[in-house]
């Protein structure tokens, strides 16, 4: 959401591109938010206490989190600690059911499992826990077998891809060849979001377009939608990678002129409509069709002049997921097709 979670003015840019001068999105569409590092990090350090935000650390982490808290409201967790009431939550929108983690400072300090190294739990105790015995994970148990048992479309949603090539691809830790904000850790939800029937997982934290399938669900990293634009880091390997726009959308130039492909700005739609199982037999009920489609916005450029922008344009990347829930759908594909398709319970 912003570069600094502490910091006003990161907020402020943040409100005048979504509620202001540059835009007005967020009067019309709402905003369903996961907090991440970024919203965790008071600012710059700094020598001088004037300005010093404190970077990561306890008290920047929890100036972050009031400024998010007091911005976006969500639906009751029921959390005990009222200080973790807004981080995690429940969204149903027809069909499809939201669940929405927090993740920015999950697992045992210092250890593999650790999302976030910089931060320890015993200063940031506004922080829940994600892991395994935790109260979010217990409510996250809670509500996957609730979605389920009504045979909700089900979607998670959380900061740390938990697959992906990018710099938080590499292991917990501090030092070469680790991350100190890796989104391996978030890995160990994979079989209980797989047993739940959870159709996709959708993350950011990479800054870059990739889609992974693990154990049938679906893994996105669509951290394409501000910040920078990032490619593959070398020596990270994300073997359950299907798609990732700096490999498989190559550019194609024309002189000045940029004609497809490349790394853009975008986000993913998620169309979800209702479809009947047999046309034929109106009693056999209905099902949904729910197609997820990564979207970008392409640049037009100037023959003439190199560099000059003229206009923008609405384009997909050939990364198109398609899936059919409800009654009479076939069992889980046990593969991958190309393009991606199935149909699922």
């Amino acid at each position: 959401l912003v570069e600094s979670g502490g910091e006003q003015r990161d907020w402020d840019e943040f409100w005048r591109h979504n509620a202001g001068i540059f835009g007005t999105i967020a009067s019309r569409v709402p905003i369903v938010v996961a907090l991440g590092n970024h919203e965790m990090c008071g600012g710059p350090p700094s020598t001088d206490p004037l300005v010093d935000l404190g970077g990561y650390s306890g008290p920047a982490s929890l100036l972050g989190s009031q400024k998010f808290l007091t911005y976006f409201e969500h639906p009751d967790n029921g959390a005990a600690d009222k200080r973790h009431l807004g981080r995690y939550h429940r969204i149903d929108f027809g069909p499809v059911t939201l669940l929405t983690l927090d993740t920015t400072n999950s697992g045992t300090d210092g250890t593999a499992d650790d999302t976030n190294q910089l931060l320890d739990r015993s200063s940031t105790p506004h922080i829940p826990d994600s892991a395994a015995g935790s109260e979010q994970h217990a409510w996250l148990e809670r509500e996957l077998a609730d979605a389920k048992q009504r045979g909700a479309i089900t979607f998670v949603q959380f900061h740390h891809s938990p697959f992906s090539s990018g710099p938080h691809g590499r292991p917990s830790g501090v030092g070469k060849g680790t991350d100190e904000h890796s989104g391996l850790p978030m890995r160990a939800l994979t079989p209980l979001l797989r047993e739940h029937g959870v159709r996709a997982v959708f993350s950011g934290h990479d800054e870059m377009y990739e889609h992974s399938i693990v154990e049938g669900v679906h893994s996105y990293d669509i951290g394409i939608g501000g910040d920078g634009l990032r490619g593959p880091q070398e020596g990270v390997v994300n073997d359950r990678q299907i798609f990732i726009a700096h490999d498989h959308a190559p550019e194609h130039w024309d002189g000045n002129v940029l004609l497809e492909g490349g790394k853009h700005y975008g986000h993913i739609e998620v169309d979800v409509r209702r479809k009947p199982t047999d046309a034929a037999n109106p009693e056999a009920g209905t099902g949904f069709e729910v197609t997820i489609t990564p979207v970008h916005v392409f640049p037009i450029l100037s023959p003439d002049t190199p560099g000059e922008i003229v206009s923008w344009e609405r384009r997909t990347y050939d990364d198109v997921l398609t899936f059919v829930v409800g009654a009479g759908a076939a069992a889980p594909a046990a593969g991958i097709t190309s393009p991606p398709q199935e149909a699922l319970p």
